[in-house]
């Protein structure tokens, strides 16, 4: 298992913060296009619940078709939730929200567990180009987030 460590801090209220990223619509604005990402599901743009189901198709690396099927395995509002991949490109693949007030604003705590398939393949895979790859994608979604609701200074 490899795991995936993010912060960032925004400007705004936490529930103003628990409000946008419990849309999952917004992971939509949060992904940059070149993954050509698309909510498949139904209920998509409603906010999660525990037990909730999303099925949502992307380009990994810009390149590679993929269908991810994710549950919302635990929602505690306004302060984390957890998905876990149920079906999708990954052996293993859980990311915790983590949304924090702090004062003048919101701590945002991305953690997550996966793992690729193809056994010690796929462990030379994520240590050549997968976390890299994650990196890039958290990059976008940070300067999205600024862009947003602006930089947080302390």
């Amino acid at each position: 298992m490899h795991t995936f460590h993010s912060e960032q801090y925004l400007p705004i209220p936490l529930e103003q913060a628990w409000e946008f990223f419990a849309n999952p619509a917004n992971l939509m604005v949060l992904t940059d296009s070149k993954m050509k990402m698309k909510m498949e599901s139904e209920n998509g743009l409603t906010p999660i619940f525990t037990g909730k189901v999303l099925k949502i198709t992307v380009k990994l690396f810009g390149l590679f078709p993929s269908s991810f099927l994710s549950e919302m395995t635990e929602v505690k509002a306004p302060d984390y939730f957890i998905d876990k991949q149920l079906t999708g490109p990954f052996a293993f693949w859980q990311h915790k929200h983590l949304l924090t007030e702090i004062e003048g604003g919101t701590k945002i705590t991305d953690d997550v567990t996966l793992k690729f398939p193809l056994g010690f393949i796929g462990v030379i895979a994520f240590h050549l180009f997968g976390k890299k790859y994650l990196q890039k994608i958290f990059a976008y979604r940070k300067l999205v987030l600024e862009k947003q609701f602006g930089v947080y200074k302390p």
